[in-house]
Protein backbone atom coordinates (compact mmCIF):
# COMPACT_ATOMS: atom_id res chain seq x y z
CA UNK A 1 0.00 0.00 0.00
CA UNK A 2 3.26 2.60 0.86
CA UNK A 3 4.65 1.67 -2.94
CA UNK A 4 1.00 1.72 -4.71
CA UNK A 5 0.83 5.39 -2.75
CA UNK A 6 4.27 6.94 -3.51
CA UNK A 7 3.38 5.68 -6.79
CA UNK A 8 0.29 7.52 -7.07
CA UNK A 9 2.54 10.91 -5.79
CA UNK A 10 5.30 10.69 -8.44
CA UNK A 11 2.27 10.37 -11.13
CA UNK A 12 0.53 13.11 -9.82
CA UNK A 13 4.07 14.81 -9.76
CA UNK A 14 4.84 14.81 -12.82
CA UNK A 15 1.63 15.37 -14.59
CA UNK A 16 1.84 19.00 -12.61
CA UNK A 17 5.24 19.46 -13.84
CA UNK A 18 4.08 18.58 -17.45
CA UNK A 19 1.36 20.90 -17.13
CA UNK A 20 3.79 23.95 -15.49
CA UNK A 21 6.08 23.32 -18.32
CA UNK A 22 3.48 23.22 -21.33
CA UNK A 23 1.97 26.67 -19.88
CA UNK A 24 5.21 28.07 -19.35
CA UNK A 25 5.80 27.45 -23.08
CA UNK A 26 2.45 29.24 -23.68
CA UNK A 27 0.29 26.17 -24.89
CA UNK A 28 -3.61 25.46 -23.87
CA UNK A 29 -3.80 22.73 -21.64
CA UNK A 30 -7.41 22.50 -20.95
CA UNK A 31 -9.79 23.91 -18.75
CA UNK A 32 -12.99 26.25 -19.23
CA UNK A 33 -12.12 27.69 -22.49
CA UNK A 34 -12.87 31.41 -22.11
CA UNK A 35 -15.65 33.77 -23.70
CA UNK A 36 -14.56 35.00 -27.06
CA UNK A 37 -12.24 31.51 -27.56
CA UNK A 38 -12.63 27.92 -29.09
CA UNK A 39 -10.68 25.12 -29.20
CA UNK A 40 -8.91 23.78 -32.76
CA UNK A 41 -6.64 21.12 -32.41
CA UNK A 42 -5.88 21.50 -29.25
CA UNK A 43 -5.29 25.29 -29.40
CA UNK A 44 -6.91 28.19 -28.06
CA UNK A 45 -8.60 30.32 -31.99
CA UNK A 46 -10.51 33.45 -31.68
CA UNK A 47 -14.24 33.18 -32.14
CA UNK A 48 -15.20 35.61 -34.13
CA UNK A 49 -18.74 35.77 -32.72
CA UNK A 50 -18.02 36.59 -29.14
CA UNK A 51 -14.63 38.30 -29.03
CA UNK A 52 -16.77 41.70 -30.19
CA UNK A 53 -18.36 40.97 -26.71
CA UNK A 54 -15.56 40.50 -24.90
CA UNK A 55 -14.23 43.72 -26.25
CA UNK A 56 -17.28 45.81 -25.67
CA UNK A 57 -17.25 44.68 -22.01
CA UNK A 58 -13.67 46.13 -20.98
CA UNK A 59 -15.09 48.80 -23.39
CA UNK A 60 -17.83 49.46 -21.49
CA UNK A 61 -16.08 49.10 -18.16
CA UNK A 62 -14.14 51.81 -18.69
CA UNK A 63 -16.39 53.92 -19.63
CA UNK A 64 -18.92 53.08 -17.07
CA UNK A 65 -16.20 52.81 -14.64
CA UNK A 66 -18.46 50.05 -12.36
CA UNK A 67 -18.96 46.19 -12.40
CA UNK A 68 -22.91 47.08 -11.17
CA UNK A 69 -23.85 49.67 -13.97
CA UNK A 70 -21.52 47.16 -16.79
CA UNK A 71 -23.90 44.28 -14.79
CA UNK A 72 -26.94 45.78 -15.68
CA UNK A 73 -26.33 47.28 -19.40
CA UNK A 74 -25.49 43.88 -20.42
CA UNK A 75 -28.65 42.60 -18.75
CA UNK A 76 -30.77 44.46 -21.07
CA UNK A 77 -28.61 43.92 -23.87
CA UNK A 78 -29.16 39.58 -23.14
CA UNK A 79 -25.63 39.24 -23.04
CA UNK A 80 -24.77 36.05 -21.15
CA UNK A 81 -22.62 33.35 -20.51
CA UNK A 82 -21.63 30.74 -22.51
CA UNK A 83 -24.05 27.51 -22.31
CA UNK A 84 -22.31 24.48 -22.11
CA UNK A 85 -22.70 20.57 -21.85
CA UNK A 86 -21.31 18.72 -19.09
CA UNK A 87 -19.54 15.53 -19.37
CA UNK A 88 -22.60 13.93 -17.26
CA UNK A 89 -24.84 15.53 -19.65
CA UNK A 90 -26.26 18.31 -18.02
CA UNK A 91 -26.40 21.76 -18.94
CA UNK A 92 -24.60 24.99 -17.52
CA UNK A 93 -24.00 28.40 -18.67
CA UNK A 94 -26.37 30.97 -20.43
CA UNK A 95 -27.17 32.78 -17.56
CA UNK A 96 -26.68 36.85 -17.70
CA UNK A 97 -23.39 37.90 -16.43
CA UNK A 98 -22.53 38.74 -12.48
CA UNK A 99 -19.71 40.92 -10.87
CA UNK A 100 -17.61 38.03 -10.14
CA UNK A 101 -17.72 36.61 -13.51
CA UNK A 102 -16.87 40.51 -15.08
CA UNK A 103 -14.31 41.30 -12.51
CA UNK A 104 -12.75 37.50 -13.14
CA UNK A 105 -12.92 38.23 -17.28
CA UNK A 106 -11.70 41.75 -16.75
CA UNK A 107 -8.63 40.98 -15.00
CA UNK A 108 -8.24 37.30 -17.52
CA UNK A 109 -4.90 37.83 -19.09
CA UNK A 110 -5.62 35.54 -21.97
CA UNK A 111 -7.13 38.28 -23.57
CA UNK A 112 -3.53 39.15 -23.60
CA UNK A 113 -2.46 36.47 -25.57
CA UNK A 114 -0.81 34.87 -22.62
CA UNK A 115 -1.39 31.64 -20.07
CA UNK A 116 -1.89 31.49 -17.04
CA UNK A 117 -0.04 29.51 -14.10
CA UNK A 118 -0.30 30.21 -10.14
CA UNK A 119 -0.77 33.98 -10.26
CA UNK A 120 2.50 33.87 -13.41
CA UNK A 121 1.58 34.49 -17.11
CA UNK A 122 3.65 33.48 -20.03
CA UNK A 123 3.35 34.16 -23.88
CA UNK A 124 0.97 31.82 -25.63
CA UNK A 125 0.20 30.25 -28.89
CA UNK A 126 -3.04 31.93 -29.15
CA UNK A 127 -4.00 35.42 -30.10
CA UNK A 128 -4.90 38.48 -28.43
CA UNK A 129 -8.16 39.81 -28.22
CA UNK A 130 -8.04 42.88 -25.89
CA UNK A 131 -5.06 45.35 -27.29
CA UNK A 132 -2.69 45.76 -24.43
CA UNK A 133 -3.78 49.59 -23.54
CA UNK A 134 -7.16 48.92 -23.29
CA UNK A 135 -6.58 45.95 -20.56
CA UNK A 136 -4.32 47.72 -18.72
CA UNK A 137 -6.50 51.08 -18.50
CA UNK A 138 -9.21 48.49 -17.62
CA UNK A 139 -7.04 46.97 -14.90
CA UNK A 140 -6.02 50.96 -13.51
CA UNK A 141 -9.65 51.67 -13.45
CA UNK A 142 -10.48 48.25 -11.03
CA UNK A 143 -7.18 49.20 -9.25
CA UNK A 144 -8.38 53.12 -8.51
CA UNK A 145 -12.35 51.86 -7.67
CA UNK A 146 -10.95 48.80 -4.87
CA UNK A 147 -8.80 52.33 -3.53
CA UNK A 148 -11.76 54.03 -3.44
CA UNK A 149 -14.10 51.90 -1.97
CA UNK A 150 -11.19 51.64 0.58
CA UNK A 151 -11.96 55.12 1.21
CA UNK A 152 -15.52 55.44 0.92
CA UNK A 153 -15.95 53.14 4.15
CA UNK A 154 -13.55 54.99 6.68
CA UNK A 155 -14.83 57.89 5.25
CA UNK A 156 -18.72 57.26 5.24
CA UNK A 157 -21.25 55.74 7.84
CA UNK A 158 -20.71 52.56 5.98
CA UNK A 159 -18.25 51.17 8.15
CA UNK A 160 -19.93 47.41 7.06
CA UNK A 161 -19.27 47.65 3.81
CA UNK A 162 -17.47 44.85 2.23
CA UNK A 163 -17.80 43.19 5.65
CA UNK A 164 -21.48 42.35 5.50
CA UNK A 165 -23.21 39.51 3.77
CA UNK A 166 -26.35 38.34 3.97
CA UNK A 167 -27.93 34.68 4.82
CA UNK A 168 -27.28 33.27 1.46
CA UNK A 169 -23.31 34.46 1.46
CA UNK A 170 -24.44 37.87 -1.08
CA UNK A 171 -22.75 40.86 -0.26
CA UNK A 172 -24.55 43.68 1.06
CA UNK A 173 -24.26 47.32 0.03
CA UNK A 174 -25.11 50.64 1.78
CA UNK A 175 -28.29 52.62 0.19
CA UNK A 176 -30.36 55.39 1.06
CA UNK A 177 -34.15 56.49 1.06
CA UNK A 178 -36.33 59.66 2.02
CA UNK A 179 -39.42 59.39 3.45
CA UNK A 180 -41.18 62.22 4.25
CA UNK A 181 -38.30 64.43 4.99
CA UNK A 182 -36.81 61.98 6.99
CA UNK A 183 -33.25 60.16 5.60
CA UNK A 184 -32.84 55.91 6.43
CA UNK A 185 -30.01 54.29 5.83
CA UNK A 186 -30.07 50.60 5.48
CA UNK A 187 -28.02 47.46 4.20
CA UNK A 188 -29.47 45.98 0.97
CA UNK A 189 -28.20 42.65 -0.80
CA UNK A 190 -26.68 42.96 -3.32
CA UNK A 191 -28.82 40.29 -5.08
CA UNK A 192 -31.66 42.63 -4.61
CA UNK A 193 -29.56 46.13 -5.24
CA UNK A 194 -28.61 44.23 -8.86
CA UNK A 195 -31.88 43.18 -10.20
CA UNK A 196 -31.84 39.79 -9.53
CA UNK A 197 -33.39 39.25 -6.24
CA UNK A 198 -36.44 41.17 -4.27
CA UNK A 199 -37.18 41.80 -0.55
CA UNK A 200 -38.62 38.94 1.34
CA UNK A 201 -36.17 36.68 -0.03
CA UNK A 202 -33.70 35.65 2.75
CA UNK A 203 -31.94 38.83 5.20
CA UNK A 204 -32.91 41.32 2.10
CA UNK A 205 -32.11 44.13 4.05
CA UNK A 206 -31.20 45.50 7.67
CA UNK A 207 -31.60 48.97 9.00
CA UNK A 208 -28.67 51.17 9.30
CA UNK A 209 -28.13 54.00 12.10
CA UNK A 210 -25.87 55.12 14.65
CA UNK A 211 -28.73 55.25 17.40
CA UNK A 212 -29.84 52.03 16.92
CA UNK A 213 -27.85 50.10 18.49
CA UNK A 214 -29.60 47.12 18.51
CA UNK A 215 -29.33 47.21 14.62
CA UNK A 216 -25.82 47.55 14.38
CA UNK A 217 -25.41 44.41 16.70
CA UNK A 218 -27.57 41.95 14.38
CA UNK A 219 -25.31 43.72 11.44
CA UNK A 220 -22.22 42.76 12.89
CA UNK A 221 -23.61 39.09 13.53
CA UNK A 222 -24.59 39.07 10.24
CA UNK A 223 -21.02 39.66 9.24
CA UNK A 224 -19.75 36.76 10.88
CA UNK A 225 -21.61 34.61 9.35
Amino acid sequence: MSIAQFEREVTGERIRDKIAASKKRGMWVGGVVPLGYRVEAKKLVVDEQEAPIVRQIFERYLALGSLSALQKELRERGVVTRARTLASGGATGGVPLTNGPLAYLLANRVYLGEINHKGLSYPGEHPAIVAPELFDAVAAKIAENRNGVRTKRSTSGALLLGRLFDDRGNPMTPSVTNKKGVRYRYYVSSVVAQGRGRFGIGEAHLRAGDRDRRDRCASLKAGRR
